[in-house]
């Protein structure tokens, strides 16, 4: 067997099991694809290795290259869309082969569309910006992949969680047009996804040791000097999850520009980051928001998103909506 065809092979075994987007409508598989979202990951870690940590990121590399959440269509519509720091990118009907259910439901929901039936792909390509298009994709298929993964019942809350912060990252997003609401919602996603994967890729005695150490964590309301000391993901799995929420976010075909920001953001090389790429800055912000911790963002981080302090508190308000109500986004499960 040539390594084309056995690249085909492998791609054509790696199903996510989604109702929402057919492997097949996507036409023939593409190992080219395959070779460049492997490139991305290498180059990443790369980036990352010269900062240190190199043992930390190759196995944050080597958790997502095994659980292969993107399939090769999607990755490819990815790249199209986020590989470079524009929102310049028109999609047509062959961008979104094989996803035609999938964009129906989005277009058809109060989050992203017009929470009315749209059944056509000219209406959804019409009702959703590329950037939106791009990020539903991609998360959908992350989400669906985890599911067939071992542990569940100890990463589920966590995969609803990154999903909280995708749906705010998304508000967040949209203050920005050079941005965007789909850029935000994938720096949301990424900025939390991390923890899940880990746990699934671990054993029982790791996933109770995290829950365990995460629950005090929470509890205790570190301070950031306390924040400064190994993360308790790193002393059980040997990388962070943020380390692998960015390895995931390299892997979806974004911007180097972009993914060397959310390498530094998981490195924590910042006090208060200021907005000079607003990847990181999104899921900085986020983080902050989550932890209670919004009072400490700089005006300047805010300014990049458009946000005063009115805005950031709304923010606030849908976090804890969300937080109590869910993320109201079933479909994209």
């Amino acid at each position: 067997m040539t390594e084309k065809s056995a690249i085909e092979a492998e791609l054509k075994t790696k199903k996510t099991g989604s109702t929402l987007f057919s492997e097949d409508d996507a036409g023939p598989t593409d190992p080219e694809v395959h070779s460049m979202a492997s490139q991305a990951l290498v180059e990443a870690v790369a980036i990352a290795e010269a900062a240190g940590n190199g043992e930390s990121w190759a196995k944050a590399k080597s958790i997502v290259e095994n659980l292969k959440p993107i399939p090769w269509f999607i990755w490819r519509l990815s790249n199209q869309v986020f590989g470079r720091d524009s929102n310049s990118v028109t999609l047509l009907d062959s961008s979104v082969m094989g996803l035609r259910r999938l964009l129906f439901a989005a277009a058809s929901s109060d989050v992203f569309g017009k929470d009315g039936k749209v059944n056509s792909v000219k209406e959804a390509l019409l009702t959703l910006r590329p950037d939106v298009v791009a990020a539903v994709s991609l998360v959908h298929s992350t989400t669906r992949k985890m599911q067939s993964q071992p542990l569940d019942m100890m990463w589920r809350p966590l995969l609803d969680e990154a999903l909280i912060r995708a749906r705010v990252g998304f508000e967040l997003g949209r203050n920005a047009t050079s941005f965007g609401g789909g850029r935000g919602l994938l720096a949301g996603f990424a900025s939390s996804i991390g923890m899940p994967m880990l746990i699934s890729a671990g054993t029982l005695e790791q996933s109770s040791q995290i829950m365990e150490a995460l629950s005090q964590q929470n509890s205790a309301q570190q301070n950031s000097t306390q924040q400064n000391n190994k993360n308790p993901d790193e002393k059980t799995y040997g990388t962070s999850s943020l380390q692998v929420g960015a390895m995931y976010l390299a892997g979806c075909g974004i911007s180097n520009e972009g993914a060397k920001a959310f390498i530094e953001f998981a490195n924590m090389k910042h006090t208060n980051l200021v907005p000079n790429n607003l990847w990181a800055s999104c899921a900085y912000i986020i983080q902050n928001i989550r932890n209670k911790k919004e009072a400490t963002l700089s005006e300047e981080s805010l300014n990049a998103f458009g946000l005063d302090q009115e805005g950031l508190q709304n923010l606030v308000k849908l976090t804890k909506k969300l937080s109590r109500e869910g993320h109201g986004m079933g479909w994209i499960e």
